[in-house]
């Protein structure tokens, strides 16, 4: 049996930057262009689908916020799950991804939160 994922992405985004806020961190708020990953939402769902064990996921709604940094990695994952083992197992996942394409904010790559909401789908 094969799961789908179900990607919803918000326009508006929450994310920080040095630029605009002068936070402590450096994380961007107002990026010209939001982080995203590989080519979209088929990038993302076929990678989320390489883990042998999401058929099996006590829930199957995650929300999360993904710290991106400059270079495209995950560097934070807050979680707006129950705490359980399937949050663990795919926050686990997420934090082995491949990079991403960063937040640009004045042609500069910038630190920056991605909002991210999927479900996991079983057939």
């Amino acid at each position: 049996m094969r799961s789908h994922i179900y990607l919803f992405c918000t326009i508006l985004c929450i994310t920080f930057c040095l630029d605009s806020c002068k936070t402590n961190d450096g994380i961007c708020t107002n990026p010209d262009q939001y982080a995203s990953f590989g080519n979209g939402i088929a990038d993302f769902s076929a990678y989320m689908l390489k883990t042998n064990e999401i058929d099996t996921f006590e829930i199957s709604t995650f929300r999360y916020d993904l710290t991106i940094d400059k270079k495209g990695k995950i560097i934070e994952i807050k979680s707006h799950n129950e705490k359980c083992i399937t949050d663990s197992l795919m926050i686990d996942h997420l934090l082995n991804m491949p990079k991403w394409n960063p937040a640009i904010k004045g042609n500069k790559k910038v630190k920056s939160i991605y909002p991210l909401k999927f479900i996991v789908h079983p057939q």
